[in-house]
């Protein structure tokens, strides 16, 4: 049961855990409903909270440090200002972290699947796969996948975003809209609805970059084997010192730059 006047809270029960008031819990909370929910929405002040349930959503009206936690279904969190972690995090559906205006960073070694993200700045790291569903980031997003890296759901990210599927897949071909894009991947395919700013990137296989408007590039990008550039009826200025192999270019105005060899594979400039 739980002693809200304590510094620890860990609440076992049967079923449901829900509430009908505030809770403030100074330090640790743990609210186990294996099999059921736990839905704590209210104006809580949690310092750090642990979840097992099938569903779960909790609200937080500052910061919210997200200790271990494995949800077999949807998981919702809501912090007034950031979501932190002093454990990892399993959630076998959709994930929710919502820190209008302040910061996301998960970089343990979280098993999640769909992750929706709303903040200032976050980073998210999964130990496998991550499908990415709506995103809406005011500043620099960072995801680091132990494989690929996929999307749902269209991104918004006002800044710098870094996708890291080492060894992987890093696919984005949803209507998004990007500041700069940063990738390390084997194979990359990144769509954006208007400009996109490649930023340092290192693709060990194949490229796509489609633009609704230009493709630029903010720092050098290498790509093994061949990079498709899709800027129909707009530019593409790729001129730092990139290391690509084989290149496909679509445009109206194009210059590129390669610090070695370059074969020119289909290429229309209209």
């Amino acid at each position: 049961n739980c002693d809200w006047s304590s510094d620890v809270c860990s609440s076992d029960l049967g079923t449901n855990i829900t509430q009908s008031g505030t809770v403030s819990v100074a330090n640790l909370s743990v609210f186990n409903a294996t099999g059921d929910s736990v839905v704590l929405d209210s104006n809580n002040q949690f310092g750090s909270v642990g979840l097992i349930a099938a569903e779960a959503s909790v609200t937080d009206t500052n910061d919210i440090v997200l200790s271990t936690s494995t949800v077999s279904s949807n998981l919702t969190v809501t912090a007034g200002t950031n979501i932190t972690q002093s454990g990892a995090v399993s959630v076998a559906n959709l994930a929710v972290f919502n820190a209008t205006g302040d910061s996301i960073i998960l970089d343990s070694a979280n098993d999640l699947n769909s992750v929706a993200l709303v903040a200032t700045d976050a980073s998210v790291t999964d130990t496998s796969d991550i499908v990415l569903s709506t995103a809406t980031i005011g500043n620099n997003l960072t995801v680091t996948a132990g494989t690929n890296i996929t999307q749902s759901g269209a991104i918004s990210v006002a800044n710098l975003s870094v996708f890291n599927a080492t060894g992987d897949s890093v696919v984005l071909d949803s209507n998004n809209q990007f500041g700069s894009v940063g990738l390390i991947a084997a194979e990359a395919s990144v769509t954006d609805t208007n400009d996109i700013v490649l930023s340092t990137s290192t693709v060990s296989s194949n490229l796509t970059v489609t633009a609704g408007t230009n493709i630029t590039q903010s720092g050098a990008v290498s790509v093994a084997n061949l990079a498709v550039f899709n800027a129909t009826g707009d530019s593409i200025i790729l001129d730092s010192a990139n290391d690509l192999n084989s290149v496909a270019l679509v445009a109206t105005d194009a210059s590129v730059t390669d610090t070695s060899d370059i074969v020119l594979s289909t290429r229309s400039e209209e």
